[in-house]
């Protein structure tokens, strides 16, 4: 027969142990502030309702009820153009997680990787303070994209080695977290249409492809992963 005391102290224990158990929930479940910086993409173009399909809409819509979204993106936009444009917003933001994908725009102008290494660092260096998690994203295997077929893959992909070089270097130096597109955009799915009618920005599926790769590296990452996962769905 278990005693009066020991019972107490049992009741006492369980007690307190489901208040630490509802107290870490609630620290899990908050609702966070997300900045995405970035160019077209991150502004949707290319979906027919780019507000909706947009990547960053998608990530934005899969974390913890109440989470804002600062959409800094502007089309068009290099990295050195962002720095101007986009980062002294951002820094005047109190962000949990930040996405980063500036690179195809400053390809596409024969910015040389040495430089665009120079602009992103920058980049990556005034937004990654701490409790901000940074992920920044590379530049796909544009390859298969219709806009890219004049260019020989092999000249292609050598510039695209280059830049995604610089990237991981910058990742690296500033404990950002690399968001692999590269390497995702070489399994999509046969028959699956995921460029839009322009040849060139991604389709609502080339969208939902994106945002399935941020997601899961913001979703594994052991910092912010157990901040989103709770209420992800």
């Amino acid at each position: 027969m278990i005693s009066p005391y020991v019972a107490a102290v049992a009741i006492g224990l369980f007690a307190v142990s489901v208040n630490v158990a509802c107290a870490r929930a609630e620290r899990r479940t908050r609702p966070v502030t997300y900045v995405a910086i970035g160019a077209s993409d991150t502004v949707g173009e290319g979906a027919a309702d780019p507000e909706k399909d947009s990547w960053v809409s998608i990530v934005h819509r899969r974390l913890p009820a109440g989470s804002d979204l600062v959409r800094l993106g502007i089309s068009g936009s290099t990295a050195a153009e962002a720095l101007v444009e986009q980062v002294p917003k951002a820094e005047k933001v109190d962000a949990d997680i930040v996405t980063i994908w500036l690179a195809v725009n400053d390809l596409n102008a024969t910015v040389p990787a040495s430089e665009y290494e120079k602009q992103l660092d920058e980049i990556v260096k005034r937004v990654a303070r701490p409790g901000v998690r940074v992920f920044v994203g590379n530049v796909p295997d544009l390859t298969k994209i219709p806009k890219y077929k004049v260019i020989p893959p092999v000249v292609l992909r050598g510039g695209i080695r280059a830049y995604n070089d610089a990237i991981e270097r910058v990742v690296d130096k500033h404990d950002a977290v690399l968001v692999d597109l590269f390497d995702s955009s070489k399994d999509a799915p046969p028959g699956e249409n995921v460029v839009s009618s322009d040849g060139f920005h991604p389709s609502a599926a080339g969208y939902r492809r994106i945002a399935e790769v941020f997601w899961k590296v913001i979703e594994d990452d052991p910092k912010i992963g157990p901040v989103v996962r709770s209420l992800a769905y």
